[in-house]
């Protein structure tokens, strides 16, 4: 039980270096530059210390995280969406559909859930780190 606790930590870590990663490379500036250093930090770690390759799949499941962000922005979409502003007036603005962009995270979150799963039923990786 021990086991399976930390095979699911591990890919909840790979996750959350995914989603920074995802999010650095979007900021492409200093806030990136300090995202990839905390990134490859925590890959090390994880690698190192936790030796389950294959929860390494986690790191596709973190990178859905700007997709799903992208699609709470749009919720009110596709097309114009006006809100009242304080003063009095209202404010417009032209949203994407949200359905895209939460269906390619959908699909990248079960990707690598599935991978993990059929990986470590497998034994993929494993053979690596006995060696």
């Amino acid at each position: 039980m021990v086991a399976r606790r930390n095979s699911i930590l591990a890919f909840v870590g790979w996750a959350l270096a995914g989603a920074v990663g995802a999010l650095g490379l979007l900021t492409l500036v200093l806030p990136g530059l300090v995202a990839a250093v905390i990134v490859g930090t925590v890959a090390l770690v994880l690698f190192f210390r936790l030796k389950e390759p294959y929860a390494a799949s986690g790191v596709v499941a973190g990178g859905a995280l700007p997709l799903f962000y992208v699609a709470w922005l749009n919720r009110q979409g596709p097309g114009e969406y006006c809100h009242a502003l304080g003063g009095g007036g209202q404010e417009c603005t032209d949203m994407w559909s949200p359905w895209p962009w939460a269906a390619l995270g959908v699909l990248l979150v079960g990707s690598a859930v599935t991978l993990y799963v059929v990986a470590r039923t497998r034994g993929w990786g494993a053979q690596a780190i006995s060696r």
